[in-house]
């Protein structure tokens, strides 16, 4: 579920700044985005990844959802997808997934 250009959303700017500041290879919005709804598997791009579902806080994980940026269940599957399932944060994706959104 995408609901708006990601480009156009503070949640994923701020999600940025944790995946890209140690690296010299730095992940633009869209293709940080495209990852993760699983539209390009290139795996240069893994490690912002693993990035995301293991230093990104679950508020900001959050606020991409409320934004309509991506969606938990879209989510579970980029986990099992990039293999990063070991993370705290994959588990409460996946509780979050299992539970309707109000």
């Amino acid at each position: 579920m995408q609901t708006g250009q990601p480009s156009a959303q503070p949640s994923v700017y701020r999600v940025l700044t944790t995946v890209n500041a140690p690296r010299a290879l730095h992940i633009d919005a869209v293709t940080l985005v495209d990852c993760l709804l699983l539209r390009c598997l290139d795996q240069k791009w893994r490690p912002h990844v693993r990035s995301y579902f293991q230093e990104v806080g679950v508020s900001a994980i959050h606020d991409m959802v409320i934004e309509g940026v991506v969606d938990f269940d879209g989510l579970v599957r980029a986990l099992e997808t990039w293999g990063v399932e070991e993370f705290d944060n994959a588990r409460w994706i996946r509780e979050m997934a299992g539970e309707p959104m109000a």
